[in-house]
């Protein structure tokens, strides 16, 4: 972390945390990295040589003044938007984990699963664990090299970013060489694998691969549960693995711990209730799916708001810094 003192009679400080905010927008601090131990730091040297126009002190008083009004309404706005998507998961968790926990069938029989944060389920149901239906359980590696080996093409590598609730993402997708996905042959994808992520901030965050997928490899942050399916249905289980269920094993299993990690004989122990039939699973997995689907749907439509509003924010910025927004003229209060 740098300190900069700033001359009050010719800067306002705010007005130029604005511009090193526009200026890192548009990343004109990619010149001043430095990268000589694997470690990025900002050359402050260079960085603090890079040009800009500025007015004079009473016109960067106005263009504060003008944008701070303007990126209190936009998060403000952003703020609101990003609560809604939190009620909208809230409520997207609560109807997966009570289809998990009690089934479709509201006159069904209850039983004490025996198990605390799973409490009554179906008579019918059993308590079952990952180890019961995996046939294999494990995670990849990261290549000789890290990050410096990926390439613009090749075989897909999948990390934690790339795993999400709503299906794998393909936004800043790695590959790998054919060379490099033949030395990690044990964590080749599959379709309908489950991908977990067993490390870090998104623990508990699932993906199911789809049937087209094609190749793929995955790092040591994500753990593939490749399933009998013959015994369970991959797209329930991998609804159950996103539920509240799994993850109130899996924070029961962190609780008092600083690793932010599960290890493959914690997710083997992983503990739900489950249909003891295919047909049950079909049924509940499709009516879950058809109440997500119309939830999903909305919050993708306000996280395309966000973002455009972020887009905004960050230009309105950039304009005001610029002269490109005319402020000489405007009333400070």
């Amino acid at each position: 972390m740098a300190k900069i003192e700033l001359n009050s009679q010719k800067v306002d400080s705010t007005f130029i945390n604005y511009v090193f905010s526009s200026l890192y927008a548009v990343k004109a601090n990619l010149k001043a990295f430095n990268q000589t131990t694997g470690i990025q730091n900002l050359n402050t040297s260079v960085y603090l040589n890079e040009v800009f126009m500025y007015p004079s002190l009473n016109v960067q008083k106005n263009i504060v003044n003008f944008l701070n009004k303007k990126i209190q309404a936009i998060d403000e706005t952003i703020n609101k938007k990003q609560k809604m998507v939190e009620l909208l998961e809230q409520q997207r968790q609560s109807i997966i984990t009570e289809a998990v926990t009690k089934g479709l069938n509201p006159n069904v029989k209850m039983k004490d699963s025996g198990v605390e944060w799973i409490g009554e389920i179906p008579e019918h149901w059993e308590v079952k664990k990952v180890k019961h239906f995996a046939i294999h359980v494990g995670s990849g590696k990261t290549p000789s090299g890290g990050s410096e080996v990926y390439l613009d093409e090749g075989v897909p590598f999948l990390r934690s970013l790339n795993v999400h609730f709503d299906g794998i993402r393909l936004k800043d997708l790695a590959f790998i060489s054919e060379e490099t996905n033949a030395e990690m042959k044990s964590s080749q994808v599959k379709p309908l694998d489950i991908l977990l992520n067993i490390t870090g901030a998104s623990i508990g965050r699932t993906a199911i691969v789809p049937k087209d997928f094609g190749r793929a490899n995955v790092n040591q942050h994500v753990c593939i549960i490749r399933l009998n399916q013959k015994k369970i249905y991959p797209y329930y289980f991998n609804m159950l693995m996103s539920s509240d269920v799994i993850n109130q094993h899996i924070w029961f299993l962190q609780n008092g711990s600083s690793r932010e990690g599960l290890n493959f004989v914690q997710v083997k122990e992983l503990t739900f209730a489950v249909p003891p039939t295919l047909n049950e699973q079909y049924e509940i997995n499709d009516w879950t799916f058809n109440k997500q689907k119309a939830i999903f749907g909305v919050i993708s439509t306000i996280k395309e708001q966000i973002d455009k509003l972020k887009e905004y924010r960050k230009s309105l910025i950039y304009e005001a810094v610029t002269g490109k927004i005319d402020v000489r003229d405007m009333e400070l209060d």
